[in-house]
């Protein structure tokens, strides 16, 4: 049986899409490249967010294949959008609670506690709590699901570097807990050296390379290094 993350997408919407990686348990992949590259319609297909063609595969059970798959809803995924996306009118402990297949608000404290989010900030609502209190809440969430997969879109671009270098450390002790296959979408290197095993470029809706994250971000001739070197 086959374990981690296998995908082999294509997607017609919002444009063409094509892509096919492989992450192994307990492993982060880098998904770098341009802005409209296609970076994040690539997780919402592999979340069942958006229609998609191909095959995706968790540790052996199949979400997708061909036209057919799991709705967004069973596919046991762990997801982080851009800012977070809390909802406004709940609190962080209810944020968190919401994911969980049934309410369990002393887990979600725990959850809470593991992302180093004072149990003061559980009662408060999304404009009550900093950017990073958010980016945290929004992390606990997506362990509350007990995610087979976790997905970050550029979980830290909208905090100050400080905060940024803080979240970072924070997500790679997760990671030293967590069998869970992770992709992170991120247009920095710095970020991505931090945390990947794996890095993947995409450009055109297209993912045209991969390999080991060292590997790939120090050669000079690889596309990345090309696209950043303009």
């Amino acid at each position: 049986m086959a374990e981690g993350l296998i995908v082999q997408l294509q997607a017609a919407r919002p444009f063409a899409l094509s892509a096919a990686l492989a992450v192994p348990p307990g492993q982060t992949l880098a998904l770098v490249g341009p802005s409209g590259a296609g970076k994040s319609s690539l997780l919402s297909a592999i979340a069942g967010l958006v229609p998609a063609v191909g095959h995706v595969q968790v540790d052996g059970a199949v979400w997708q294949d061909g036209a057919a798959g799991l709705p967004a809803w069973q596919r046991r995924v762990g997801l982080v959008l851009q800012g977070g996306g809390l909802f406004p009118h709940l609190d962080a402990l209810a944020n968190v609670m919401i994911a969980q297949a049934a309410p369990d608000a002393a887990a979600a404290l725990a959850l809470l506690d593991a992302v180093q989010l004072g149990r003061d900030a559980a009662r408060r609502r999304p404009a009550q709590l900093s950017g990073g209190e958010q980016m945290r809440v929004a992390l606990a969430r997506a362990l509350a699901r007990d995610p087979a997969v976790l997905l970050l879109d550029e979980p830290f671009a909208a905090v100050d570097r400080p905060v940024r270098r803080a979240l970072i450390a924070l997500v790679a002790r997760l990671r030293a807990v967590s069998a869970a296959p992770m992709i992170i979408v991120t247009h920095d290197l710095d970020e991505a050296a931090g945390l990947a095993d794996l890095c993947a470029f995409m450009a055109g809706g297209h993912v045209v390379e991969t390999g080991p994250a060292a590997a790939v971000m120090a050669d000079p001739g690889s596309q990345l290094n090309r696209w950043l070197a303009g």
